[in-house]
């Protein structure tokens, strides 16, 4: 019976944040900062990437982003270690465009309104381990998990990323919105992709991502058998 009443209150209270405007109003303050200063700082037509880059557990939201001259940079200094000389550019940009831990904004932008997004998502991870500790069956306490603030958080997210493109759309329209974990899936990629931007996009991202893939795993199977690069 306690255990129950513990769980219901740990429930209540994730409810609470969310039910919060300010969680979201602070998000999207967030994200909207963060655009308008990359927008501010850079050439016209220089960003491909921009979104949001979180742990699996959810406990923190960063900003990612990229621009063609970061892209080039990134591929510059691969280039230069002794172990990349034998990688073509070709090669390297593929594997790299879509690779956020190589994206030179990957975590670099921060602001207040995101800071206190953290402190929501920092309570919101207390509350998840609490409600796994106290469940009777840890399959269903991460399923309950998933349900009640994973979800909520991915389509709090999208939300967000969604309105800002819509309301920025002159000079979003070629930028591909997502949302990124240091581990995640490339289905779960694609969809968020998929919900945010339009299919026109969708289908660039897919294409160029999934080139990055088969270029990287070619050229691992390549030294695997001992084959020049």
């Amino acid at each position: 019976m306690f255990r129950k009443f513990f769980l219901k209150k740990q429930y209540k209270k994730v409810d609470e944040i969310f039910d919060d405007n300010s969680f979201n109003q602070n998000l999207y303050q967030g994200l909207l900062k963060a655009f308008n200063t990359l927008l501010g700082d850079i050439k016209d037509g220089e960003l491909y990437s921009f979104g949001i880059f979180t742990s699996g557990e959810y406990n923190y939201a960063g900003i990612t982003a990229n621009t063609y001259s970061g892209l080039d940079k990134v591929i510059k200094e691969y280039k230069d270690n002794s172990s990349y000389t034998n990688v073509s550019v070709d090669d390297l940009k593929h594997e790299l465009k879509w690779s956020p831990c190589d994206w030179v904004y990957n975590c670099e932008i921060n602001n207040d309104e995101l800071d206190v997004v953290d402190q929501r998502l920092h309570e919101l991870n207390e509350l998840s381990n609490l409600i796994i500790d106290k469940h009777n069956d840890f399959d269903i306490a991460i399923e309950v998990v998933d349900n009640k603030v994973i979800q909520r958080l991915n389509k709090l997210y999208c939300d967000c990323l969604i309105k800002l493109k819509t309301e920025h759309s002159e000079v979003s329209r070629n930028i591909i919105f997502g949302i990124w974990l240091g581990d995640q899936s490339e289905e779960d990629r694609v969809s968020f992709i998929q919900q945010i931007n339009s299919t026109e996009l969708s289908e660039k991202y897919i294409t160029e991502s999934r080139l990055g893939i088969e270029t990287y795993e070619s050229r691992q199977e390549k030294r695997k058998h001992n084959k020049p690069l």
